[in-house]
């Protein structure tokens, strides 16, 4: 993960700009899309996130936009590393022999969700992790991904002008991170705790 320094910056006005994912989207590769191999180590989708997609999005249900996966040891070992500390509750929730859902991809790798100008789902129907990519906290410290296809990444070298082109700030990723790891079982950082929608 990069550690890009982010510097509240009054002047700073986080009006959003999907034109970069859409436009990372049509150069492709994309966050959106893995190895054909690496499907095991796509992000899980819980229970939670699924019903939610469901009810904001209500044509997702018959599609074949989800699957089941087996928790094999990579993708343990990798939710593990998400949540330095947390390992033994990362276990509890996704433990080895079991399953979890995620989206499905199709045999290019990509996620059926993906359109020629981005994510086909609006933003508040997407997974938390979704959500949150390209970032990530670690404890308290909001770090990026060192994600060589992001177009948002490649362009933009400060965690600034990446929440300020992707329409989002620290306080906003910070709610949907708590809320991702309550969805995943993992106890979020008591400064991020938070309740309902």
């Amino acid at each position: 993960m990069l550690n890009m320094d982010f510097v509240k910056n009054p002047n700073t006005t986080f009006c959003g700009n999907p034109g970069i994912c859409a436009e990372c989207a049509n150069q492709g590769p994309t966050c959106c899309r893995c190895g054909t191999s690496e499907e095991e180590l796509v992000a899980p989708l819980s229970a939670e996130e699924w019903q939610r997609m469901v009810r904001l999005v209500p044509w997702i249900e018959n599609g074949r936009f989800v699957v089941r996966e087996h928790n094999s040891q990579s993708f343990i070992q990798g939710i593990q590393a998400l949540f330095p500390g947390s390992e033994h509750e990362a276990l509890g929730s996704f433990p080895l022999g079991g399953h979890h859902l995620r989206l499905a991809q199709n045999n290019l790798g990509q996620c059926s969700l993906l359109g020629p100008s981005g994510c086909l789902l609006p933003e508040q129907a997407r997974p938390y992790f979704c959500q949150l990519y390209p970032f990530w906290f670690t404890g308290e410290t909001l770090k990026v991904f060192g994600d060589p296809h992001c177009l948002a990444i490649r362009s933009l070298h400060t965690a600034d002008s990446l929440c300020a082109a992707l329409g989002t700030h620290p306080e906003k990723l910070s709610r949907i991170y708590s809320r991702l790891c309550l969805a995943w079982g993992i106890p979020p950082p008591d400064r991020y705790r938070v309740t309902g929608d």
